[in-house]
């Protein structure tokens, strides 16, 4: 069963890794052609947070933790085809300054393209959705910068005009300058988003992921030499050796949104991440961050 299973996700993997190219490559073609014709949304924000453990350190002793601000802006374009078809083709741009570890700021741009179908008529329809992206992100850390592609199938429905909810499978692949930090992901997740007051709505993420992974530790650590894949000088942190893994991920989000105007929210959101490997190698990572978000 084990064999079985191990041969499935390589097919899984090699059919993703070969097919999202020409799926992007299609997604923008097919909404480029009426783009023009619709109005572009312009999406912005700034975020302040912090991270307890940047490096994904197994450890106590090599944890190391950061203060973030980041910000980010997109514009996209939508267009309905048919009364239960529409598509999207969007670009991204990001940045991210890591207040007390300077070699993981970072800065991206990337290309999303999507195709969506209403599964019924009505207001609680299930909407179905595939979309793809594809990207390159800097680090100050010469080698974590990487090229990245995902691909997502995504199904949403309204319960009530309260309550949300969607599940996503979803492909994602990076290819850095060095191999350690080269990764491959499938990952499953459920998202419920509840309205409770006209201006104010809670929701939470919990997501499940299978693939690589990178964690940092100072050497010498035999359990993560033993599990790893690859291990290379990290460059991001005096002598810390980087390990490159094969690991099963879950990851849990909490957060609460307030409109405060037409096109403006605040938004806050904390994350709790826990990952393991081969030898009981486990890191665990809390992430919390407050915003605001503008929509034009």
């Amino acid at each position: 069963m084990k064999c079985l299973e191990k041969s499935s996700n390589i097919v899984l993997k090699g059919l993703l890794q070969y097919c999202y190219p020409a799926l992007l490559a299609m997604g923008l073609l097919f909404t480029s052609l009426n783009a023009v014709a619709s109005v572009p949304i312009w999406d912005f924000s700034v975020e302040a947070g912090y991270d307890d453990n940047v490096m994904n350190a197994v450890d106590d002793a090599d944890v190391q933790h950061s203060r973030f601000l980041a910000a980010a802006a997109d514009v996209s374009f939508q267009q309905r085809w048919l009364p239960r078809v529409g598509s999207f083709i969007g670009l991204q741009v990001d940045a991210q300054h890591m207040e007390d570890l300077d070699a993981l700021s970072s800065g991206s741009v990337a290309m999303q393209a999507g195709l969506w179908y209403s599964l019924g008529r009505g207001f609680s329809a299930p909407t179905l959705g595939l979309d793809v992206s594809a990207g390159w992100r800097e680090f100050r850390s010469d080698g974590r910068d990487h090229q990245f592609q995902r691909l997502r199938l995504g199904l949403n429905q309204r319960w009530t005009t309260q309550v949300s909810a969607g599940a996503d499978l979803q492909y994602a692949q990076q290819r850095a300058r060095d191999a350690v930090h080269d990764t491959q992901q499938i990952s499953i997740a459920g998202h419920l988003d509840w309205a409770f007051l006209a201006e104010l709505h809670a929701y939470t993420n919990l997501q499940w992921r299978w693939g690589e992974v990178t964690a940092s530790a100072r050497p010498p650590n035999a359990a993560l030499v033993q599990a790893a894949q690859r291990i290379v000088l990290d460059d991001a942190a005096s002598g810390f050796m980087a390990y490159r893994l094969e690991a099963n991920t879950a990851a849990l989000s909490l957060g609460l949104n307030a409109r405060i105007a037409a096109s403006a929210a605040l938004d806050w959101q904390i994350r709790y991440i826990e990952s393991s490997a081969d030898g009981e190698v486990e890191y665990q990572r809390w992430q919390t961050r407050f915003g605001l978000l503008l929509q034009y």
